[in-house]
């Protein structure tokens, strides 16, 4: 029976490699740093499996290349298969309902979250001005004027607590 462990660490391992070299855009050592990083890994948890006397190594070898292959093979199947049909089925009626989101071309996850959250912050505020056009009429023009004021005031407070979040986040990371 090939070693279960040592087939997913190898999963692991041949999958991370093809995605941190085809889709990461980081510095060549940085990738050969994680790519490094995860092929020890599974040698050690390949070892770790005959050292304790679980497997033989033949079944961990098995396991090694039964997990390189499914590794590849569903790297392959992902790149070729369901990334092409992703923005379709994103779009169907039970995706949206769940929030289904396609982040597979996002390389820069907090770039991505901040536009995310600026922009859906900067929707809720528009919609929420244009209801209270609607809903106004009882209220003075000058009264709605010093709402929408505040309003913007409150978003542009909010916006720029944000940016600070970022900033400080980013002088951690240079320390």
């Amino acid at each position: 029976m090939p070693s279960n462990h040592s087939q997913f660490m190898a999963f692991f391992a041949s999958y991370s490699t093809f995605f941190i070299f085809l889709r990461v855009e980081a510095a060549l050592s940085e990738r050969l740093f994680y790519t490094m990083l995860s092929i020890v890994s599974m040698c050690g948890v390949s070892y770790s499996r005959v050292y304790h006397g679980y497997h033989t190594p033949e079944q961990v070898l098995v396991g090694c290349v039964v997990g390189v292959f499914t590794g590849s093979l569903w790297f392959l199947c992902y790149a070729f298969v369901f990334e092409p049909i992703g923005h379709r089925v994103v779009n169907f009626r039970i995706a949206r309902y769940f929030c289904v989101r396609d982040t597979s071309r996002v390389t820069n996850n907090t770039v991505f979250e901040f536009q995310s959250i600026h922009g859906s912050l900067h929707q809720d505020c528009e919609r929420f001005l244009q209801h209270l056009d609607h809903k106004a009429q009882s209220l003075s023009h000058v009264d709605v004027i010093a709402l929408k004021c505040e309003i913007n005031n409150a978003f542009d407070q909010a916006l720029a607590k944000i940016a600070m979040t970022d900033h400080e986040d980013e002088q951690i990371d240079k320390t």
